[in-house]
């Protein structure tokens, strides 16, 4: 019996396209190896209903997708309801009490769970970071006081003349270890940090769904172009960077795809690759 693989990809710059959609080619190709018997995950920091529309462009309904950086994985019907759901959440409490100690530095944050945004000053929050959706629940406010559930992750967009601060508070030992921390850098004179449970993270959802399906860790292939990409690439049996990738990204993956997001490099690689152990 052949081995199976579990394939999985995050979507802007990655697998998607400049205008957002999925290429033939590309979809051709990911039907093509789940109908061999491989599975597929899209493997993303969007929140799973800001996915819909490269959800049904794939059509491959009965696959999981990896939402907001690997902190949740759903498994989604043909009517976009979840049948099932993994999270991997900080608590509440937890979140609140971090949240009142870094208050005063904050220029604007924003928290997720899986049906909710926490936003506070809106107007400063990059558009292109939100993704909102009529079946998003949207609570605007300082987040310590607006938060009524656990978390998948909270984007900090902290003052440049407090960065120490945070920084200090994140190292302080109850919060050390008990936050993953992606540094964004800093745009604008502000400061971006993603924090989310240690126990979350694209590289780690991918491993547990491999677990879940019965796939040897080594047969897992991922895509990625960015920093929060790192750590499945890094994870991954073949962990690929887009050659439009950023450097740090290239430098840490064993293969780089000869084409781009814009030309079917994910579909150019998985054609590549299966044809070559067959």
């Amino acid at each position: 019996m052949k081995s199976k693989y579990l394939i999985t990809s995050d979507m802007d710059n990655t697998l998607l396209k400049t205008n957002k959609d999925i290429s033939f080619k590309t979809r051709f190709e990911l039907r093509r190896l789940v109908r061999e018997g491989h599975h597929f995950s899209l493997n993303t920091g969007r929140p799973y209903q800001a996915t819909l529309t490269q959800y049904h462009q794939l059509k491959l309904y009965n696959e999981p997708i990896i939402v907001n950086n690997g902190a949740a994985i759903v498994f989604l019907n043909k009517n976009n309801k979840i049948e099932k759901s993994i999270t991997f959440p900080i608590k509440r409490e937890f979140a609140i009490n971090f949240l009142k100690k870094i208050k005063a530095y904050l220029k604007c944050a924003f928290a997720s769970s899986l049906q909710t945004i926490y936003m506070y000053n809106r107007e400063f929050i990059p558009f292109f970071i939100i993704h909102l959706h009529e079946d998003i629940r949207v609570l605007e406010g300082p987040l310590d006081e607006t938060i009524d559930e656990d978390l998948l992750s909270i984007e900090l967009n902290i003052k440049e003349e407090y960065i120490d601060e945070v920084n200090q508070i994140l190292e302080q030992e109850e919060f050390k270890y008990a936050f993953s921390k992606i540094f964004w850098g800093k745009f604008n004179d502000v400061y971006s940090i993603q924090i989310s449970s240690p126990e979350s993270g694209k590289g780690k959802a991918m491993l547990y769904l491999a677990d879940y399906y019965g796939i040897a860790h080594e047969n897992t292939i991922a895509f990625g172009d960015n920093l929060n990409d790192n750590e499945m690439i890094e994870m991954a049996g073949i962990g690929v960077a887009m050659n439009n990738s950023r450097e740090e990204t290239k430098k840490i993956a064993k293969s780089i795809t000869t084409y781009d997001f814009d030309h079917h490099g994910v579909a150019h690689f998985l054609k590549k690759h299966f044809k070559s152990i067959k």
